[in-house]
């Protein structure tokens, strides 16, 4: 499944699922994709052998939590700011002209 979002200025951007990825991204684009994964976790690596905090997200909670380097998890009591369902996304970007397609 994608969406493509019309802006003012007959730009548009297209969010892509995992599923359809292979038909909706070019292979330069996912080469790009797959250098800044491996650019994350290579971040990740060099702060847990600089023995530094790594800030990571638990899905299934849906918290943001800081991870030390002996493995203790400090979760944050926090809600994410907006989630994607909520009608909020939908108003701004209708406020900004922008329009939903799937």
């Amino acid at each position: 499944m994608s969406k493509t979002i019309k802006l003012i200025d007959n730009r548009s951007v297209t969010i892509v699922s995992a599923e359809s990825s292979e038909t909706a991204i070019t292979p330069s684009d996912a080469e790009m994709d797959a250098r800044a994964k491996e650019a994350v976790k290579s971040a990740i690596n060099r702060a847990k052998t600089c023995k530094k905090p790594i800030a990571r997200y638990d899905r299934v909670s849906r918290k943001a939590y800081i991870e030390t380097a002996d493995g203790e998890k400090y979760m944050s009591d926090k809600k994410p700011m907006i989630s994607m369902n909520e009608p909020l996304i939908k108003k701004i970007l209708e406020e900004r002209k922008c329009i939903y397609e799937t």
